[in-house]
């Protein structure tokens, strides 16, 4: 289907703005891994800010898909965005 090949080119975007990048990856298996959606916004380094903020500038990206990535909340990654772009 054409949508699924342009929505791969897009996630493939998202994994190279990333790349290098400190994620938490989602394991719907295990209870144990840390959520890092219920921190504090002043508890994220400023690195890790920023890196969210320029995956997420990539055009056409979608926030949910970087907030996937990153395990952020979507409005979070909205709200670096802004700030950091």
């Amino acid at each position: 289907m054409p949508g699924e090949k342009k929505s791969q080119f897009f996630k493939d975007k998202v994994v190279q703005m990333a790349a290098g990048a400190e994620y938490v990856k989602i394991d719907r298996e295990s209870n144990f891994q840390p959520d890092h959606r219920e921190r504090p916004n002043n508890q994220y380094p400023e690195e890790f800010k920023r890196r969210v903020a320029r995956a997420a500038s990539v055009n056409g990206v979608k926030l949910t898909w970087v907030g996937l990535r990153f395990n952020v909340l979507p409005e979070t990654v909205k709200g670096w965005c802004e700030e950091y772009n």
